[in-house]
């Protein structure tokens, strides 16, 4: 029974041992655990602080991009805008030069024809009136009390005045020969 209670001991004091040495190993585990959170967090800092300034170069390099990409499809849609505006404004004033020829054109025409039609009518008017002045005196007061036709008033007048006196109007007499 003694060697029983030497081998008890000698385990007790064994273990005893281990408890001590796993104790004290548990001790500086814990202590270089701390000392390496400790000296991690300003690393760890650091490395944040990195990434913060890498990120905010890519943030600006990636704005700066999409900058210059807007810019030059903004300057491309001005560019396509503008030639656009000058194709339009070149129709445009081609369109209004052809009208304006063609009104032009179309009063030229107009204008001819007026012309044409009128100035036979006036010179008729013209030589009814001369005739009827040589046939017959002013209306004033007292110029036709002393008058007498003249001797060939009596025989023969113009196509242009018995025309004007067969119609009964010089306005049918216009009216007549002013419109083909």
């Amino acid at each position: 029974a003694k060697w029983q209670r030497d081998e008890a001991r000698r385990i007790e004091d064994d273990m005893a041992r281990e408890e001590e040495v796993t104790g004290r190993e548990w001790a500086d585990a814990t202590r270089s655990a701390t000392k390496q959170r400790d000296s991690i967090g300003p690393l760890v800092e650091e490395r944040a602080r990195r990434c913060d300034a890498r990120n905010e170069r890519l943030h600006e390099a990636r704005c700066r991009r999409r900058e210059d990409e807007h810019n030059r499809a903004a300057t491309h849609a001005r560019i396509r805008i503008e030639e656009r505006i000058r194709k339009c404004n070149a129709a445009s004033q081609d369109k209004a030069s052809k009208l304006a020829e063609a009104s032009n054109h179309a009063w030229d025409e107009l204008a001819e024809r007026w012309h044409s039609t009128v100035t036979p009518v006036y010179s008729k008017v013209a030589t009814a009136n001369g005739e009827a002045t040589d046939l017959a005196p002013p209306w004033e007061a007292g110029s036709w009390e002393d008058w007498e036709p003249p001797p060939r008033s009596r025989t023969r007048l113009s196509s242009a005045a018995s025309k004007s006196m067969s119609s009964g109007s010089a306005a049918d007499c216009l009216r007549a020969s002013a419109w083909p």
